[in-house]
């Protein structure tokens, strides 16, 4: 009788670690399901050399990737994010989800003429490329009027004409603090090229990440020395041999990146155990354990009850 009552007692212990343990497993494999929110936008180009104005004649389609619990009561820094001609937002996902998951709001745009924009882009004359920097002062105001970003955190991040678009909103002392890859840097900004202006504050700063053999005509690896002579606070980060946006370098360059802006925004990385908590398998894992754990006690009490019979 004793020994009924004690296994009873034990059982109801063992059957409440159950439910909790489950039930927690659950809320985790959940959790990572749920750590971002994202949604589609559509915002106003601005006219360039003028980020307050709003270009009424076209739409631009934009991503937004929000923090999990992203209140108007809550200050985020943020990513502005632009891609290169003849690519979309899309290009810029990964590193968008790498961001938001570090608690940064990350706003990935996709520029006239291209995907779901409006507008018109001019694919063949690469001298008008820089319209796009419209579309770039347009993000801007777009992610400085959201009352969750802190205006004053804000960095520009682009690969290419983006590249190019990041530095045009640094020298523009709206971000003065960017991530620019195979940078296009010879468009002009208050008629001269982008890499002969000096950055205009002590804020300014930023990554650039260039190959030595980029044979762009607006991003050759001259200009990025020149910038780099006028601007020491710049980071140079040279890749080998390397042609205008070398996919061999795609993967490699979006880590330093993401932690140049980690390091930046003073926010941490995501650890090995923040990984798998965002995915979602840390709740898997626990539930996996909690299997285990039962089968043990199972079996030990099964051989004690089975001495406990001969006895």
């Amino acid at each position: 009788m004793k020994l009924y009552k004690k296994m009873t007692k034990f059982w109801k212990i063992f059957i409440i670690f159950n439910l909790i343990g489950l039930s927690s497993a659950g809320i985790l494999a959940n959790y990572g399901k749920k750590n971002y929110t994202l949604q589609e936008v559509y915002f106003n180009p601005s006219f360039i050399n003028d980020w307050t104005s709003v270009d009424t004649s076209l739409k631009l389609h934009g991503r937004l990737y929000l923090p999990r619990n992203h209140s108007f009561y809550s200050k985020f820094p943020a990513v502005i994010m632009f891609h290169g001609v003849n690519r979309t937002l899309e290009d810029n996902d990964t590193l968008a989800k790498k961001l938001v998951n570090m608690g940064v709001v990350a706003f990935s745009i996709t520029y006239r003429g291209h995907g779901k924009s409006e507008g018109t882009f001019p694919k063949l004359d690469g001298n008008r490329y820089d319209e796009c920097f419209g579309d770039a002062l347009g993000a801007y105001r777009y992610v400085r009027a959201l009352t969750y970003v802190d205006p004053d955190r804000i960095i520009s991040f682009g690969n290419s004409l983006g590249g190019g678009a990041a530095v045009y909103l640094a020298m523009s002392n709206l971000t003065p603090k960017f991530v620019a890859t195979f940078p296009a840097l010879s468009y002009p900004l208050a008629g001269k090229p982008l890499y002969l202006h000096k950055g205009p504050g002590p804020e300014f700063e930023g990554l650039i990440m260039a190959g030595t053999e980029d044979e762009c005509f607006w991003c050759y690896p001259e200009y990025v020395n020149k910038i780099k002579e006028i601007n020491p606070s710049i980071e140079l980060k040279w890749f080998q041999d390397a042609v205008h946006t070398d996919g061999r370098f795609w993967t490699e360059s979006l880590t330093l990146a993401n932690s140049w802006i980690s390091k930046t925004l003073k926010v941490s990385e995501n650890s090995v155990i923040n990984d798998w908590l965002y995915s979602g398998y840390f709740g898997y894992a626990l539930a996996a354990l909690i299997v285990l754990i039962d089968l043990a006690v199972a079996l030990i009490k099964f051989i004690q009850f089975r001495r406990a019979g001969k006895a």
